[in-house]
């Protein structure tokens, strides 16, 4: 029995070493994947921004980034999410958020970013058996007008003061991963002052109750114009 315990101890002890040991890992990877976050966000005197990401576990597969821009009173904006959660998410999400700032530095067309994107992404992650879905918008303060594309992801709301509704920013495209070779539209809005856009993931709207009710985009709505001001 002696033998028996000694031997249980022994086996536990190990187990909670590794356990240790990959709970520093997870930690270590989860202070990396935020670090990829912008550390500034764009500086434009008649707009306000505000972002933030809360990964479900230690480490996930969300991003978003600010693309360079070289003049004044533009930006560019990227949101994505790589399918499933996990380690596996975070390593090709930084893969990703490699390719797309090194990408962005030479084109400054949505569609067109999109599209090298999945050019470049779409070998390794075939092999991984897996897709990203992303956003990608280019906006001109001085004009008043958003330049976007989409592949897949969940679409941006455009909230409109002019008469309190909210408008779907949609445009083809097929998710980054799927195909090798995909062309993705390029659209445009113009924005006007008191305007709200609001871009997400679906970790926002799909998480459940205890009655297995979706928060749900209705909701999401609901609360954004609540809390407009």
């Amino acid at each position: 029995s002696f033998d028996s315990m000694r031997t249980s101890l022994i086996e536990q002890r190990q187990e909670l070493i590794r356990t240790e040991s990959l709970k520093k890992d997870l930690e270590l990877a989860s202070k990396i994947q935020e670090s990829l976050l912008p550390r500034r966000l764009p500086n434009i005197e008649s707009i306000q921004i505000a972002c933030k990401l809360v990964p479900s576990n230690l480490v996930g597969g969300d991003y978003y980034g600010f693309l360079e821009e070289h003049r004044a009173n533009q930006f560019g904006c990227v949101i994505a999410d790589v399918a499933g959660h996990g380690t596996a998410s975070a390593i090709l999400m930084a893969m990703a958020r490699s390719v797309i700032q090194a990408e962005a530095k030479r084109i400054d067309d949505a569609a067109q970013l999109l599209r090298k994107v999945n050019e470049i992404l779409f070998p390794d992650l075939e092999e991984a058996q897996s897709f990203i879905s992303m956003f990608c918008f280019h906006y001109d303060d001085t004009k008043g007008l958003l330049k976007f594309a989409n592949a897949g992801h969940n679409l941006p709301l455009l909230y409109r003061k002019s008469n309190s509704r909210f408008e779907a920013l949609d445009a083809d495209g097929m998710l980054i991963g799927i195909l090798e070779d995909c062309d993705y539209e390029l659209r445009e809005v113009s924005v006007q002052k008191g305007d709200f856009l609001v871009l997400y993931t679906d970790g926002l709207i799909e998480p459940q109750n205890k009655e297995k009710q979706q928060f749900s985009l209705e909701r999401m709505k609901s609360v954004l114009t609540s809390n407009l001001e």
